[in-house]
């Protein structure tokens, strides 16, 4: 059982140029250079043009009331000869908000994310990350003065002139899990699907859970598959990884094994669970997605 597609939002395709980022000042400059454009977010929610029946986000040419208007300038990268900027319009009311939407949607990626390409996805999840980052940290951690973005918006420095203590961006790893039993008579081998108490629908998905202090990856995959499912897993793999700014993540995924079939799932985590084959992945109608890596 072994996924062979590509894993969402992280294709390769921006030079993040971060050697631009120690000007901060003449970098930002840019925003309003005609090789500029610009993305749009607003409380945590990408802009979507929906008009064509396939979603795409909307990249923007500069403008006075985009960038008047917008806040948590923040510089991503450069790509297919463009400075690609992220503003965020969070603080507008509804009409001013229109202004800037026009005849597009802010969306939650996580309705329309896999429906966008590639490129955009990944630039989704870069500009909502840094996005939530900025406005879950604008006083220092030391002092708590108030902060200002700097290096292109990849970090925030503390005003205070005695303390000026810089903070980067962070992420909460975490692992997630497809765990497989391959029966000893050689019967068909079957693999580990659960619903969360926080998933919507009908969907079934692999095991996760998040990194704690002092912990390997593989430590966790086993400390997770104990707590959540009671079972015990043996002959860890590394699968890939996946930015899962939802909202702070980095997805590690994980291959594991094990003997153990019966399931003491942790009821306040897991609401049910089941072993399943491919067929049955297949046939069921009561599972209407399976996220392998997402």
């Amino acid at each position: 059982m072994k996924n062979t597609k590509h894993i969402p939002y992280t294709l390769e395709f921006i030079d993040r140029k971060a050697d631009l980022r120690r000007s901060h000042d003449e970098l930002m400059l840019k925003i309003s250079s005609d090789q500029s454009v610009i993305i749009p977010t607003s409380s945590d929610l990408n802009l979507i043009d929906q008009n064509s029946g396939i979603p795409k986000l909307v990249q923007i040419a500069p403008s006075d009331i985009l960038i008047e208007k917008g806040k948590n300038h923040v510089f991503l990268g450069k790509w297919s000869d463009k400075y690609i900027f992220n503003s965020d319009y969070s603080h507008l009311g509804p009409t001013e908000l229109n202004e800037i939407k026009g005849e597009f949607e802010f969306i939650d990626l996580r309705a329309i994310g896999s429906q966008l390409s590639s490129t955009e996805a990944s630039l989704a999840v870069y500009a909502r990350g840094l996005q939530y980052w900025h406005k879950t940290h604008r006083f220092c951690s030391r002092c708590a003065t108030e902060t200002i973005i700097t290096e292109g918006g990849h970090s925030r420095t503390c005003t205070n002139a005695d303390c000026n203590h810089i903070t980067y961006p962070r992420i909460s790893p975490a692992v997630i899990v497809l765990v497989e039993h391959y029966p000893t008579d050689g019967s068909i081998p079957k693999c580990l699907l659960g619903k969360g108490n926080r998933s919507w629908e009908n969907i079934r998905s692999t095991l996760a859970g998040f990194v704690e202090v002092g912990e390997s990856l593989e430590e966790t995959v086993k400390r997770e598959m104990e707590e959540e499912a009671g079972i015990r897993v043996h002959n860890i793999r590394y699968m890939g990884s996946q930015p899962w700014p939802f909202p702070s993540s980095l997805m590690v995924g994980f291959f594991a094994e094990t003997d153990d079939m019966q399931l003491r799932l942790d009821s306040e985590e897991i609401l049910e669970a089941g072993w399943y084959t491919i067929e049955e992945i297949k046939k069921t109608g009561s599972i209407r997605r399976i996220d392998l890596v997402a």
